[in-house]
This record gives C-alpha cells, structure tokens and sequence, in this order.
C-alpha cells in the first residue's frame, strides 16, 4: 500500500504536464478589422473567450444547438442493432459529451498506468487509484486516493482523504485514521480554489467539464467540432458486460492539429513547434467566459497530447459508466512524432453522476469504503 499520507496524482499531473507557450500575435498585425465573423473578431483579442489565452489560434464559429440524444436514436436499456447502425457516431458523442458536461454533480474514479508495459503487465493492480467528486454548485468536494489488488479488488480500507482541505489518512495495520500532518505541499488545502492548476487535477476525465449550462455546454461543444480533424469518432457497438448489462461501445480520437487555423499564418505566428492536442479543450471551455483553472475545468495531460478513448455508455441515459483512454505522444508539425519524455499512458475511468455527495466520504470518522466497481471488461488495449 501507499502509506506515505502524499496525494499521488499531484505529483503525477507536475511529471506529465506540459506547458505549452501561448503563440504571438506578429508584429504590425492588423487584428480582426478585415475579418467579419465574431469568433474572428474574438481571437487575438484578449477577451475572456480568446482562444489565443489558451495557445490556440482558431477562431470559434457558430454556436449550435445539441440534443439530449441525436435524431433518430431514442436512449433505452436495449437499443436495437437497426438503431444503432443508423445513429451518426459524431452526433452521439456530442449527446453524451453534453449529458456528462451538464451533471451538475459529477463522481470519477481513475486508475492511471505510466506506461503501456506497465498497463499490460500490472493490469488491474494499480496503485495510482484515485475518486473525485465534485458538486460544482456547492463546491464541495470528495478526494481519495487507494490501491487496488492484482486480482482486480481493493481487499484493504488504507486510503487518503481529503477532510477539511487538509490530508488524512486511514491505515487498517493502525486500525484508524491518522492526524493531519503539517507538509509544506498538500493538495487538499487548495482543492476548488481559484488559479490552482496542479491541486485541482482531475476534477473532469480530461475531456468533459461539469456542472455546464445547456447554453454553455453548447459553446464548448460547438468550438470542439468546429475544428476540422480534431475528433473523429467510430461506429458505435453493443458491448456485453460481465455485470450482465448491455452497453454502447464508442471509440473516440481527440488527434494533434496545427494550432493556427490554415490562412493566418501570417497574421499570427508561435514559437511551439508541435501540433496542438488537448489544448483546443481549454480553448473550447473558454468559450464559456470561464476561467479553465478557476472553474476548475482540468485537462491533466500536456497541451499537444491527444486521447485515444474508448467508451462504455449506458445506452439508458447516454452517459458514460466506464472509459479507457490512452495519451496520443505529441506531433511536430510535419507529423513527425515527439517520442523523447512522453508515452502512451493509460488511463480507466469510473463515472457516477449522483444526486449528491457522499456524506461519510468527507470525513475521518470510522472504517472507509470505496466505491469501486470491477470492470466489467477484458484488458483493453487501443491502437
């Protein structure tokens, strides 16, 4: 077990970080005066929506509308093959994109392996397990961290926990929880406090936000599909799981683009000399007028990686129940791969969208529990 009372994944988010510099508007640049559109007024401007504040020159388009389902498909616990042939896969992920980023209570459990020898050696041990669950109208907050065994179960109640913005800890050999320690770095102290990149990692699944608006989740999405080659999604799937339900299966690539929209190259210029990833993400939530690291919105991976993901959906609610994502390794312009200091980790998510938070899990009072749910698939390895 852990023991060591540090919280694990802050230290994970500072090794796998990558701070990408923000391109320059070039000298003499005229602006957005020759240009007709709002979006292509915005970028460059500074404002709150600026995609350049997130290192992204494309500019947002139209803002559209997404439903609840996409047309034609009505959720249900058993969808037919007929129905699920005919649903358009990039209309489905928007559906559940926009169900998930509107929960206004969010609950994830993540398991996190460095490398692919590691995921394809250890897996399910791990020991980089960690539950966070955000009420975003509140801003209360459950944060946990734990192992899980080789054999795929969490046999010990050890934990760290997050109880009144400080570390506690619980140890079975000690038989209770231990005091806060006084550390010169505890994440728990600035957990959902504005600006604080590191200490409000994970708060999403790198990908969807929380808590968003319908207007608001609109504006996001419509950014992310905006951008021509960012996401590219499959034919979704029924997916039989060993907990006897039935699930869609939807594999979703979020690949490296070039960060300056083909045309103003001239106008705007940047000393990165990759193809942007998830960073068009920040530049998506920033279509909201809200801050990324003051919400917190957390994207957890360095802003020219890419996701490879794929998804468990609860064909019922069109939301996620489980997910496996992969890091894409970052792209030089030319398409060349950035191999040194960066692999394809890999990344299991649990979802669980609650009415409200677990009382018992914010405090340091009796025996901990867990609320960890085997997944209910083979080892997932994606290409």
């Amino acid at each position: 077990m852990f023991g060591l009372g540090i919280p694990i994944i802050a230290v994970i988010v500072l090794v796998v970080v990558l701070v990408a510099r923000a391109p320059e508007r070039s000298p003499g640049s005229s602006g957005g005066e020759t240009v007709n559109a709002a979006g292509e007024k915005d970028l460059g401007s500074g404002s709150p929506t600026d995609p350049a504040g997130s290192g992204v020159y494309w500019p947002a388009g139209p803002v559209k509308q997404y439903p609840a389902a996409p047309q034609g498909f009505t959720p249900g616990a058993a969808p037919s093959d007929e129905a699920i042939a005919a649903v358009d896969p990039r209309q489905l992920y928007w559906s559940v994109l926009k169900n998930q980023s509107t929960k206004t209570i969010t609950d994830y459990i993540h398991q996190t392996w460095q490398t692919p020898y590691d995921y394809k050696t250890n897996y399910p041990a791990n020991s980089l397990t960690s539950r966070v669950a955000v009420d975003y109208q509140s801003r209360k907050f459950i944060d946990e961290f734990t192992d899980i065994e080789a054999d795929g179960t969490r046999k010990k109640p050890d934990l760290i926990r997050c109880v009144d913005n400080a570390t506690r800890s619980y140890s079975d050999y000690f038989h209770g929880w231990q005091p806060p320690k006084q550390e010169s770095r505890d994440r728990c102290a600035n957990r959902m406090q504005p600006g604080k990149f590191v200490d409000n990692s994970y708060t999403s699944d790198g990908v969807a936000a929380g808590g968003l608006s319908q207007e608001d989740a609109d504006k996001f999405i419509s950014y992310l599909d905006g951008v021509p080659g960012l996401f590219t999604v499959a034919k979704p799937a029924k997916a039989q799981g060993k907990d006897g339900k039935t699930y869609l299966q939807l594999d979703v690539t979020l690949a490296p683009q070039p960060l300056v929209k083909p045309g103003r190259e001239k106008e705007f210029h940047s000393s990165l000399d990759r193809k942007m990833g998830v960073g068009f993400l920040e530049a998506a939530f920033r279509q909201t007028g809200k801050k990324p690291g003051d919400y917190p919105y957390s994207i957890d991976i360095g802003a020219t990686e890419g996701r490879q993901m794929r998804y468990f959906i609860d064909p019922a609610t069109l939301l996620p129940a489980y997910s496996v994502t992969m890091t894409i390794i970052p792209q030089f312009l030319d398409g060349r791969q950035v191999g040194e200091g960066f692999s394809n980790a890999y990344t299991l998510f649990e979802y669980s969208f609650p009415q409200q938070l677990e009382e018992a899990a914010m405090k340091a009072e009796g025996v901990p529990t867990f609320p960890f749910r085997p997944f209910p698939f083979d080892q997932v390895t994606l290409k």
